[in-house]
């Protein structure tokens, strides 16, 4: 049997150039049949179980002499330890039990395969629950569907990723947005641990917006873009400014940006920031979310802003 340390080893190196985050305090602590037997009694836990992480200590206990000791090792320490230490903001004891067990099943599943003790694992399945091979196979779709960064994002674990991994992600969940995109900016703070900004000019009516609590999307069509130019709208002028573009036309995009750096200031342009001010000021009081009351409260200090800024002569593009 391949030795613990080897497979540790490698289910560290993977995770580190697959993931971009690992465990950093998580530990492992075996015990004969002897000592198990105590550990379990003197904690209340099932003497027939043979491996477990708690939390707090952030520590993998597990039973040495268990003929599954490296996929349980895979399973507590990654699988438990991996999402632990990860998982913002929430508090690990406080999350469902399906949802920490489905990941832990998850990643002993692909780390068994990338550690080549695929064998043992195919084992230890033929005697684990129903229910959890339903939970792992629920996750091993979840993670093929949604993509990697999709499947981090809904699970509120860090993304790291690229411009294609973006836009790879969104043809998977949101393709009806892809295929009727002008163009596609990234823009906001692009932290591991942050939503994903994204700004959509389309050929939809209006605007359309679509965030959950890790992808967070403005979609504006064309004519509505070309009404907000001219009276120079944060809203539209702050991703062209900050972002950057991930897909779509070039030259559409860059032609769009210098038409918002040539644009002349007009009284309109001052009025209108004057009233989406007043406008986001009626809107926050009924804002019950979080999230949408400190959008609102940075809108209206832009809007204010940017009506001083323009009625002095002066033009700003990004919000404050």
């Amino acid at each position: 049997m391949k030795k613990l340390e080897q497979v540790i080893k490698e289910a560290h190196e993977y995770i580190d150039n697959q993931f971009k985050f690992n465990i950093k305090e998580s530990q492992i602590k075996l015990y004969d049949e002897k000592h198990w037997q105590e550990f379990c009694r003197e904690n209340d836990f099932a003497a027939s179980s043979f491996g477990m992480y708690i939390p707090p200590t952030k520590t993998a206990y597990l039973l040495s002499t268990n003929h599954f000791l490296n996929c349980n090792a895979l399973h507590e320490l990654y699988g438990h330890g991996l999402y632990v230490e990860n998982i913002s903001p929430q508090d690990p004891l406080t999350l469902p039990s399906s949802t920490t067990e489905g990941f832990a099943l998850f990643l002993e599943d692909l780390l068994s395969n990338v550690t080549d003790i695929l064998p043992l694992w195919e084992e230890k399945q033929q005697v684990i629950s129903k229910n959890d091979i339903e939970l792992l196979e629920r996750y091993k779709y979840g993670y093929k569907t949604m993509t990697q960064l999709g499947f981090f994002g809904e699970l509120g674990l860090p993304k790291y990723y690229n411009n294609n991994d973006i836009v790879d992600t969104l043809k998977h969940i949101l393709k009806p947005i892809v295929d009727r995109s002008f163009f596609i900016v990234l823009y906001g703070s692009k932290k591991p641990k942050s939503d994903i900004d994204l700004f959509i000019v389309s050929d939809i009516d209006g605007i359309k917006d679509f965030h959950n609590h890790w992808l967070d999307i403005y979609e504006i069509g064309f004519e509505e873009l070309s009404y907000r130019i001219p009276h120079l709208d944060i809203s539209v002028t702050d991703p062209f400014f900050t972002g950057e573009l991930i897909h779509g036309d070039e030259l559409l995009f860059d032609e769009m940006k210098r038409l918002i750096t040539d644009m002349p200031i007009t009284q309109e342009a001052i009025i209108y920031n004057m009233e989406k001010n007043k406008e986001q000021k009626k809107i926050y009081p009924t804002l019950n979310n979080p999230r949408d009351r400190k959008a609102s409260l940075g809108y209206i200090r832009s809007y204010d802003k940017q009506a001083r800024l323009l009625s002095q002569g002066c033009k700003n593009y990004t919000q404050l």
